[in-house]
Protein backbone atom coordinates (compact mmCIF):
# COMPACT_ATOMS: atom_id res chain seq x y z
CA UNK A 1 0.00 0.00 0.00
CA UNK A 2 1.20 3.83 -0.26
CA UNK A 3 3.24 5.23 2.38
CA UNK A 4 1.13 7.94 2.05
CA UNK A 5 -2.25 7.10 1.91
CA UNK A 6 -1.61 4.61 5.13
CA UNK A 7 -0.08 7.92 6.80
CA UNK A 8 -3.18 9.67 6.15
CA UNK A 9 -5.45 6.89 7.69
CA UNK A 10 -3.60 7.08 10.58
CA UNK A 11 -3.66 10.18 11.16
CA UNK A 12 -7.11 10.37 10.64
CA UNK A 13 -7.61 7.30 13.58
CA UNK A 14 -5.74 9.53 15.97
CA UNK A 15 -9.00 10.19 17.87
CA UNK A 16 -8.87 13.44 19.91
CA UNK A 17 -9.43 11.50 23.23
CA UNK A 18 -11.04 7.96 24.79
CA UNK A 19 -13.90 8.86 26.07
CA UNK A 20 -16.72 7.38 28.15
CA UNK A 21 -20.51 8.14 26.94
CA UNK A 22 -19.10 11.29 24.79
CA UNK A 23 -17.11 12.30 26.92
CA UNK A 24 -13.25 12.85 27.62
CA UNK A 25 -11.76 10.34 30.02
CA UNK A 26 -8.22 11.95 30.76
CA UNK A 27 -6.62 14.45 28.80
CA UNK A 28 -3.90 12.24 27.62
CA UNK A 29 -5.19 9.39 26.00
CA UNK A 30 -6.00 8.06 22.68
CA UNK A 31 -6.37 5.38 20.31
CA UNK A 32 -4.83 5.34 17.14
CA UNK A 33 -4.54 3.15 14.01
CA UNK A 34 -1.57 1.04 13.01
CA UNK A 35 -0.29 0.58 9.35
CA UNK A 36 -0.74 -3.04 8.68
CA UNK A 37 2.65 -4.52 8.64
CA UNK A 38 3.32 -3.35 12.59
CA UNK A 39 1.41 -6.43 13.71
CA UNK A 40 2.77 -9.35 11.52
CA UNK A 41 6.15 -7.75 11.74
CA UNK A 42 5.71 -7.91 15.72
CA UNK A 43 4.01 -11.61 15.87
CA UNK A 44 6.75 -12.68 13.54
CA UNK A 45 9.91 -11.82 15.74
CA UNK A 46 7.88 -12.81 18.75
CA UNK A 47 7.31 -16.44 17.19
CA UNK A 48 11.73 -16.56 15.68
CA UNK A 49 12.47 -15.88 19.05
CA UNK A 50 10.61 -17.94 21.21
CA UNK A 51 8.72 -14.59 23.36
CA UNK A 52 5.46 -16.38 22.38
CA UNK A 53 6.13 -19.85 23.73
CA UNK A 54 7.79 -18.16 26.47
CA UNK A 55 4.74 -16.23 27.58
CA UNK A 56 2.78 -19.27 26.81
CA UNK A 57 5.26 -21.30 29.92
CA UNK A 58 4.78 -18.23 32.31
CA UNK A 59 1.01 -17.85 32.08
CA UNK A 60 0.23 -20.67 32.42
CA UNK A 61 -0.61 -21.99 36.32
CA UNK A 62 1.74 -25.18 37.27
CA UNK A 63 -0.84 -28.30 37.63
CA UNK A 64 -1.44 -26.76 33.51
CA UNK A 65 2.11 -27.69 32.24
CA UNK A 66 3.24 -23.69 33.17
CA UNK A 67 6.09 -22.03 34.71
CA UNK A 68 4.62 -19.02 36.12
CA UNK A 69 7.67 -16.53 38.10
CA UNK A 70 6.16 -16.39 41.59
CA UNK A 71 4.65 -13.16 42.57
CA UNK A 72 6.61 -11.44 45.37
CA UNK A 73 4.97 -9.59 47.80
CA UNK A 74 6.05 -6.20 47.19
CA UNK A 75 8.18 -5.18 43.79
CA UNK A 76 7.87 -7.03 40.62
CA UNK A 77 10.29 -10.22 40.43
CA UNK A 78 11.95 -11.09 37.49
CA UNK A 79 14.56 -13.19 35.81
CA UNK A 80 17.15 -13.06 33.26
CA UNK A 81 16.12 -15.76 30.27
CA UNK A 82 17.29 -17.25 27.08
CA UNK A 83 15.65 -16.79 23.95
CA UNK A 84 16.35 -18.46 20.82
CA UNK A 85 17.99 -15.18 19.07
CA UNK A 86 20.70 -15.69 21.75
CA UNK A 87 19.95 -12.08 23.01
CA UNK A 88 19.42 -10.85 26.34
CA UNK A 89 15.50 -10.92 27.68
CA UNK A 90 14.28 -9.97 31.35
CA UNK A 91 10.86 -11.70 32.33
CA UNK A 92 8.83 -9.98 34.96
CA UNK A 93 5.78 -10.42 37.02
CA UNK A 94 4.08 -7.75 39.37
CA UNK A 95 3.87 -7.78 43.03
CA UNK A 96 1.12 -9.88 44.77
CA UNK A 97 -1.52 -6.60 45.03
CA UNK A 98 -1.74 -6.70 41.01
CA UNK A 99 -3.38 -9.85 41.96
CA UNK A 100 -2.42 -11.03 37.88
CA UNK A 101 -0.30 -13.66 36.11
CA UNK A 102 0.61 -10.83 33.69
CA UNK A 103 4.14 -10.97 32.51
CA UNK A 104 6.46 -8.93 31.15
CA UNK A 105 9.66 -9.62 28.77
CA UNK A 106 11.58 -6.99 27.91
CA UNK A 107 15.26 -6.03 26.26
CA UNK A 108 18.10 -6.90 28.99
CA UNK A 109 20.90 -4.63 27.35
CA UNK A 110 21.09 -1.71 24.43
CA UNK A 111 21.92 -4.65 21.89
CA UNK A 112 18.55 -6.55 22.24
CA UNK A 113 16.95 -3.00 22.72
CA UNK A 114 18.38 -1.69 19.32
CA UNK A 115 16.80 -5.35 17.41
CA UNK A 116 13.53 -4.45 18.70
CA UNK A 117 13.63 -1.14 17.38
CA UNK A 118 14.58 -2.45 14.05
CA UNK A 119 11.40 -5.07 13.94
CA UNK A 120 9.08 -1.27 14.68
CA UNK A 121 11.18 -0.31 11.61
CA UNK A 122 10.47 -3.18 9.52
CA UNK A 123 6.69 -2.62 10.39
CA UNK A 124 6.18 1.12 9.77
CA UNK A 125 6.05 2.69 13.10
CA UNK A 126 7.73 5.48 12.04
CA UNK A 127 4.35 6.52 10.11
CA UNK A 128 2.54 6.16 13.80
CA UNK A 129 5.17 8.76 15.24
CA UNK A 130 4.75 10.59 12.02
CA UNK A 131 0.82 11.16 13.24
CA UNK A 132 1.36 11.65 16.97
CA UNK A 133 4.17 14.17 16.48
CA UNK A 134 2.39 16.20 13.93
CA UNK A 135 -1.40 16.06 15.79
CA UNK A 136 -0.14 16.65 19.11
CA UNK A 137 2.13 19.35 18.10
CA UNK A 138 5.53 18.04 19.56
CA UNK A 139 9.00 18.41 18.59
CA UNK A 140 10.69 15.27 18.53
CA UNK A 141 10.22 11.49 19.71
CA UNK A 142 12.42 8.77 20.33
CA UNK A 143 11.12 5.09 21.34
CA UNK A 144 13.01 4.52 24.12
CA UNK A 145 11.55 1.74 26.39
CA UNK A 146 10.00 -1.09 24.74
CA UNK A 147 8.48 -4.42 25.96
CA UNK A 148 6.10 -6.92 25.40
CA UNK A 149 3.57 -8.21 27.95
CA UNK A 150 1.27 -11.15 28.48
CA UNK A 151 -1.94 -12.40 30.45
CA UNK A 152 -4.50 -14.94 31.20
CA UNK A 153 -6.04 -14.24 34.32
CA UNK A 154 -6.21 -11.18 36.44
CA UNK A 155 -9.04 -10.88 39.41
CA UNK A 156 -8.81 -7.62 40.08
CA UNK A 157 -7.56 -4.93 37.68
CA UNK A 158 -4.66 -2.77 39.41
CA UNK A 159 -5.34 0.82 38.17
CA UNK A 160 -2.35 2.69 38.00
CA UNK A 161 -0.73 5.37 35.64
CA UNK A 162 2.52 5.01 33.30
CA UNK A 163 3.42 8.84 33.82
CA UNK A 164 2.78 11.62 34.89
CA UNK A 165 4.52 15.88 35.25
CA UNK A 166 5.82 15.63 31.50
CA UNK A 167 3.63 17.81 30.24
CA UNK A 168 1.78 15.52 27.38
CA UNK A 169 4.99 14.73 26.08
CA UNK A 170 5.40 10.73 27.34
CA UNK A 171 3.12 7.77 25.81
CA UNK A 172 2.54 4.21 26.79
CA UNK A 173 1.71 3.17 23.02
CA UNK A 174 -0.02 -0.63 24.13
CA UNK A 175 0.11 -2.39 20.48
CA UNK A 176 -2.23 -5.71 20.94
CA UNK A 177 -0.91 -8.93 18.99
CA UNK A 178 -2.92 -11.84 20.56
CA UNK A 179 -6.50 -11.21 21.75
CA UNK A 180 -9.16 -14.24 22.43
CA UNK A 181 -12.48 -14.36 20.72
CA UNK A 182 -15.53 -13.50 22.70
CA UNK A 183 -14.30 -12.05 25.74
CA UNK A 184 -15.06 -9.06 27.92
CA UNK A 185 -13.46 -5.43 27.39
CA UNK A 186 -9.80 -6.34 28.54
CA UNK A 187 -8.37 -2.43 29.76
CA UNK A 188 -10.13 -0.27 32.58
CA UNK A 189 -9.91 3.25 31.87
CA UNK A 190 -10.60 5.86 34.78
CA UNK A 191 -12.18 9.59 34.63
CA UNK A 192 -9.76 12.07 35.90
CA UNK A 193 -13.20 14.19 36.87
CA UNK A 194 -15.52 12.09 38.13
CA UNK A 195 -13.61 8.80 38.67
CA UNK A 196 -15.73 6.44 36.58
CA UNK A 197 -14.39 3.59 35.34
CA UNK A 198 -15.17 2.15 32.05
CA UNK A 199 -14.12 -1.31 29.88
CA UNK A 200 -12.15 -0.82 27.16
CA UNK A 201 -11.90 -3.52 24.53
CA UNK A 202 -8.67 -3.90 22.29
CA UNK A 203 -8.59 -4.20 18.85
CA UNK A 204 -5.78 -5.59 16.47
CA UNK A 205 -4.74 -2.65 14.01
CA UNK A 206 -5.65 0.08 16.69
CA UNK A 207 -3.16 0.63 19.85
CA UNK A 208 -4.28 2.73 23.13
CA UNK A 209 -1.81 5.42 23.98
CA UNK A 210 -1.68 6.08 27.84
CA UNK A 211 -0.28 9.18 28.71
CA UNK A 212 0.58 11.58 31.90
CA UNK A 213 -2.58 10.18 34.77
CA UNK A 214 -4.58 8.30 32.12
CA UNK A 215 -5.42 5.87 35.15
CA UNK A 216 -5.93 2.38 33.66
CA UNK A 217 -5.37 -1.60 34.50
CA UNK A 218 -5.95 -5.00 33.44
CA UNK A 219 -9.72 -5.95 33.53
CA UNK A 220 -10.63 -9.29 35.38
CA UNK A 221 -10.16 -11.70 32.93
CA UNK A 222 -9.69 -15.72 32.99
CA UNK A 223 -8.73 -17.50 29.97
CA UNK A 224 -7.23 -20.57 31.39
CA UNK A 225 -10.36 -22.69 30.84
CA UNK A 226 -10.17 -21.54 26.88
CA UNK A 227 -8.97 -23.42 24.12
CA UNK A 228 -7.10 -20.92 22.05
CA UNK A 229 -7.20 -20.51 18.38
CA UNK A 230 -3.39 -19.06 18.58
CA UNK A 231 -1.98 -22.37 19.74
CA UNK A 232 -1.89 -25.62 18.27
CA UNK A 233 -0.84 -27.89 21.29
CA UNK A 234 -4.86 -28.89 22.29
CA UNK A 235 -4.11 -27.30 25.59
CA UNK A 236 -6.46 -25.48 27.44
CA UNK A 237 -5.23 -21.90 28.20
CA UNK A 238 -5.70 -18.60 25.96
CA UNK A 239 -3.52 -15.73 26.63
CA UNK A 240 -3.53 -11.71 25.44
CA UNK A 241 -0.40 -10.42 24.37
CA UNK A 242 0.86 -7.15 23.51
CA UNK A 243 3.67 -5.18 22.82
CA UNK A 244 4.15 -1.88 24.57
CA UNK A 245 6.68 1.07 23.05
CA UNK A 246 7.00 3.82 25.38
CA UNK A 247 7.45 7.07 23.21
CA UNK A 248 8.75 10.62 24.14
CA UNK A 249 9.45 14.01 23.04
CA UNK A 250 12.39 14.49 25.79
CA UNK A 251 14.25 17.62 26.63
CA UNK A 252 15.93 19.17 29.86
CA UNK A 253 12.74 19.93 31.49
CA UNK A 254 11.17 16.71 31.24
CA UNK A 255 13.99 14.20 31.14
CA UNK A 256 14.25 13.45 34.97
CA UNK A 257 10.06 12.82 35.39
CA UNK A 258 10.38 10.62 32.44
CA UNK A 259 13.88 8.98 33.57
CA UNK A 260 12.16 8.71 37.58
CA UNK A 261 8.89 7.64 36.37
CA UNK A 262 9.17 5.57 33.19
CA UNK A 263 12.16 4.02 33.70
CA UNK A 264 11.13 0.88 35.64
CA UNK A 265 12.56 -2.08 33.91
CA UNK A 266 16.02 -3.99 34.11
CA UNK A 267 16.54 -1.71 30.41
CA UNK A 268 17.06 0.76 30.09
CA UNK A 269 18.77 1.99 33.34
CA UNK A 270 17.41 5.52 35.15
CA UNK A 271 20.22 7.16 33.65
CA UNK A 272 18.99 10.58 32.07
CA UNK A 273 22.75 11.46 30.06
CA UNK A 274 21.31 8.00 28.11
CA UNK A 275 17.92 9.04 27.90
CA UNK A 276 19.68 12.66 26.13
CA UNK A 277 21.63 10.94 23.88
CA UNK A 278 18.43 9.70 21.88
CA UNK A 279 16.63 12.74 21.94
CA UNK A 280 14.26 13.11 18.69
CA UNK A 281 15.86 10.33 17.38
CA UNK A 282 12.97 8.75 15.24
CA UNK A 283 10.87 11.30 14.72
CA UNK A 284 11.21 15.89 14.18
CA UNK A 285 9.34 17.95 13.13
CA UNK A 286 12.21 19.73 10.79
CA UNK A 287 12.17 15.71 9.38
CA UNK A 288 15.44 13.22 8.28
CA UNK A 289 14.79 10.93 11.65
CA UNK A 290 13.00 8.14 11.15
CA UNK A 291 13.57 4.50 13.11
CA UNK A 292 13.73 3.04 9.17
CA UNK A 293 16.96 4.97 8.31
CA UNK A 294 18.07 5.35 12.61
CA UNK A 295 21.40 6.65 12.32
CA UNK A 296 21.34 5.40 16.35
CA UNK A 297 21.73 7.88 19.74
CA UNK A 298 24.74 10.67 20.42
CA UNK A 299 27.60 9.75 21.77
CA UNK A 300 27.27 8.37 25.33
CA UNK A 301 30.16 7.92 27.13
CA UNK A 302 30.09 5.29 30.16
CA UNK A 303 32.73 3.40 32.15
CA UNK A 304 33.50 1.12 34.81
CA UNK A 305 33.37 2.58 37.97
CA UNK A 306 34.79 -0.59 40.07
CA UNK A 307 38.33 -1.51 39.47
CA UNK A 308 37.57 -5.65 39.73
CA UNK A 309 34.79 -5.77 37.49
CA UNK A 310 36.56 -8.62 35.60
CA UNK A 311 36.30 -10.56 38.37
CA UNK A 312 32.74 -9.67 39.69
CA UNK A 313 31.40 -10.58 35.70
CA UNK A 314 33.12 -13.93 36.05
CA UNK A 315 31.51 -14.74 39.06
CA UNK A 316 28.00 -13.96 37.41
CA UNK A 317 27.02 -10.50 39.56
CA UNK A 318 25.90 -9.00 36.25
CA UNK A 319 22.93 -10.36 36.65
CA UNK A 320 22.91 -11.83 40.18
CA UNK A 321 23.74 -8.48 41.66
CA UNK A 322 21.24 -5.89 39.43
CA UNK A 323 21.09 -3.03 42.19
CA UNK A 324 25.11 -2.68 42.13
CA UNK A 325 27.02 -4.36 40.16
CA UNK A 326 25.25 -4.47 36.83
CA UNK A 327 24.95 -0.41 37.61
CA UNK A 328 28.53 0.56 38.19
CA UNK A 329 30.10 -2.15 35.80
CA UNK A 330 28.68 -0.93 32.41
CA UNK A 331 31.31 -1.77 30.10
CA UNK A 332 32.10 -4.99 31.35
CA UNK A 333 28.70 -6.44 31.90
CA UNK A 334 28.14 -4.76 27.98
CA UNK A 335 24.61 -2.83 28.90
CA UNK A 336 24.94 -0.62 26.74
CA UNK A 337 26.94 -0.73 22.92
CA UNK A 338 29.88 0.07 22.52
CA UNK A 339 31.28 1.61 18.96
CA UNK A 340 34.27 0.81 16.97
CA UNK A 341 36.18 -2.57 16.98
CA UNK A 342 34.55 -4.93 19.17
CA UNK A 343 36.18 -8.35 18.17
CA UNK A 344 39.80 -9.08 17.16
CA UNK A 345 41.30 -12.63 15.92
CA UNK A 346 44.26 -13.77 13.89
CA UNK A 347 43.39 -16.28 10.85
CA UNK A 348 46.18 -18.17 10.74
CA UNK A 349 45.39 -20.43 13.37
CA UNK A 350 45.33 -17.18 16.20
CA UNK A 351 48.78 -17.37 16.50
CA UNK A 352 51.27 -14.43 15.11
CA UNK A 353 54.32 -15.87 13.21
CA UNK A 354 55.37 -12.96 11.36
CA UNK A 355 54.59 -14.45 7.73
CA UNK A 356 51.34 -13.89 5.85
CA UNK A 357 49.43 -12.96 8.91
CA UNK A 358 45.75 -11.51 8.65
CA UNK A 359 43.62 -10.04 11.14
CA UNK A 360 39.76 -10.16 11.53
CA UNK A 361 38.32 -7.20 12.95
CA UNK A 362 34.80 -6.39 13.48
CA UNK A 363 33.11 -2.97 14.64
CA UNK A 364 30.15 -2.04 15.24
CA UNK A 365 27.71 0.75 14.96
CA UNK A 366 25.64 2.65 17.40
CA UNK A 367 22.52 0.41 16.55
CA UNK A 368 24.68 -3.10 17.19
CA UNK A 369 24.98 -3.48 13.51
CA UNK A 370 28.38 -5.31 13.01
CA UNK A 371 30.57 -5.04 10.02
CA UNK A 372 33.93 -7.35 9.32
CA UNK A 373 37.11 -7.06 7.15
CA UNK A 374 39.90 -8.71 6.75
CA UNK A 375 43.35 -6.95 7.14
CA UNK A 376 46.66 -7.98 5.87
CA UNK A 377 50.04 -7.37 7.88
CA UNK A 378 52.60 -5.97 6.16
CA UNK A 379 55.38 -7.51 7.82
CA UNK A 380 58.01 -5.80 5.66
CA UNK A 381 57.08 -2.30 7.61
CA UNK A 382 59.78 -2.74 11.00
CA UNK A 383 58.17 -2.35 14.33
CA UNK A 384 56.14 -4.63 16.94
CA UNK A 385 52.80 -3.52 15.79
CA UNK A 386 50.21 -4.53 13.07
CA UNK A 387 50.62 -2.08 9.88
CA UNK A 388 47.95 -3.42 7.17
CA UNK A 389 47.59 -0.90 3.86
CA UNK A 390 44.55 1.55 5.05
CA UNK A 391 42.44 3.05 2.05
CA UNK A 392 41.36 6.95 2.70
CA UNK A 393 39.37 7.82 6.32
CA UNK A 394 39.96 3.42 7.05
CA UNK A 395 40.76 3.01 10.56
CA UNK A 396 42.69 0.46 12.17
CA UNK A 397 43.32 -0.41 16.33
CA UNK A 398 47.02 -0.05 16.93
CA UNK A 399 47.51 -4.23 17.56
CA UNK A 400 50.96 -6.06 19.05
CA UNK A 401 52.42 -8.07 16.93
CA UNK A 402 53.88 -11.36 18.16
CA UNK A 403 50.43 -11.20 20.94
CA UNK A 404 47.74 -12.61 19.21
CA UNK A 405 46.99 -9.24 18.44
CA UNK A 406 45.75 -7.69 21.54
CA UNK A 407 44.90 -3.92 21.39
CA UNK A 408 47.68 -1.49 22.93
CA UNK A 409 44.86 0.76 24.49
CA UNK A 410 40.90 1.20 23.68
CA UNK A 411 41.96 4.58 22.03
CA UNK A 412 44.72 4.53 19.95
CA UNK A 413 44.18 3.97 15.99
CA UNK A 414 45.60 4.26 12.86
CA UNK A 415 43.81 5.82 10.02
CA UNK A 416 44.84 5.86 6.03
CA UNK A 417 45.03 9.29 4.73
CA UNK A 418 44.14 10.91 1.10
CA UNK A 419 47.52 11.20 -1.18
CA UNK A 420 46.67 14.93 -1.80
CA UNK A 421 47.27 15.48 1.44
CA UNK A 422 50.73 14.20 2.47
CA UNK A 423 51.92 16.63 -0.87
CA UNK A 424 49.65 19.26 -0.32
CA UNK A 425 51.17 19.92 2.89
CA UNK A 426 54.80 19.37 1.87
CA UNK A 427 53.92 21.67 -1.01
Amino acid sequence: RDSTKVSKEISEELNSTISLGGKIVTQYAYQIGLPPKLTSALLEYCNSTGIIDAFRKFTLPESQGGEPIAASTSGHNGKFIELLDGNRWYAQRPAKEWKSNMHWISPADEKTHEEYLRVLGKGDFDLVLKSIGEQLGLDGLVAYHLTFIGVSESVRGFVHHDTKGTGGSVYNVIIPLLLEEDVDPELILVDDKYEKKGGFKYSVGVASMMGDDAMHGTLECDYLNIRSKHFEDGKLGGMRLAATVYIADVNEQNVDAITTETLTQIFPLADEKWLMSQRGRHWRVEGGYSIAYDKGRKKFRFEDEYDDCDNLVKAGMCESDTEDTRVKCLKSCHIYIEEGPSSIRIINGGVYDNKDNKVEVCAQNRTGVRMCKIYADDSTIPGDFITPPLGPGEIFPILWRNDSARRTTDYAFQIGLPPELTSELLS
